[in-house]
């Protein structure tokens, strides 16, 4: 029987090939999967999703493994001193929080995305590509999943206007909307919101009357 390639407190990105009720299996490199039970879960990973895991021994002397990572990867990061702002790195998210998302690069250095920073939210385990938007004195690094101001100003745009096409050529949403409500609503910040509004009414689009926002029929 083979044993496992892993070593005991060893972090890697494991293949998932089976899902039960009470967990998962995934191939650590042994004849058969080791277990990962639901509590070490982070989301619902699927079969043939690779997810970043760490393998350890529980109480009764067996083989498991758990997506609870964050300490083992902290230590096998590495600052990114030859990274700058603008720069895009690819990697794997590892955890999500309230306030972001984390990723580990395939150089080993931890990414912070902010919520704001992200359009569509990804699972954990998913490969990303984000843009580096500031390196931290620690050498770890905030960035964003979104396009740069000048291209998101566009794709933005489209996406409002789809939006109030979709509920009958109108929107209760404007110049005067709170920040809070725009990024419940559309995922954007107040600024973006207000250079994609900006945009279509400089293409006469759309008119605002009376705190609401009108398609303009031609």
């Amino acid at each position: 029987m083979r044993v496992p390639q892993m070593k005991i407190g060893q972090v890697a990105r494991l293949k998932v090939i089976n899902v039960s009720k009470d967990g998962a299996f995934v191939d650590v490199g042994a004849e058969r999967g080791i277990f990962m039970p639901f509590a070490g879960m982070r989301g619902r990973p699927k079969i043939g999703e690779r997810v970043w895991a760490r393998l350890y021994e529980d109480k009764s002397g067996r083989l498991a493994v758990t997506m609870e990572v964050e300490d083992a990867l902290r230590r096998a990061a590495r600052p990114a001193t030859d990274k700058k702002v603008g720069d895009t790195v690819q990697g794997e998210v590892y955890n999500i929080t309230d306030r972001g998302i984390f990723i580990f690069t395939d150089e080993r250095h931890i990414v912070f995305v902010d919520n704001k920073e992200i359009t569509a939210r990804p699972k954990v385990g998913e490969s990303v590509t984000a843009r580096i938007t500031y390196v931290r004195p620690d050498g770890r690094l905030n960035a964003s999943l979104r396009e740069q101001k000048e291209k998101a100003l566009f794709s933005d745009a489209e996406a409002i206007f789809a939006y109030m096409t979709a509920n009958g050529g109108s929107m209760p949403y404007g110049d005067k909307t709170a920040p809070e409500v725009i990024r419940a609503r559309f995922s954007l910040s107040k600024a973006a919101f207000k250079r994609a509004l900006g945009h279509l009414l400089k293409e006469k689009r759309i008119e605002e009357k009376e705190g609401w926002t009108y398609i303009v029929h031609p």
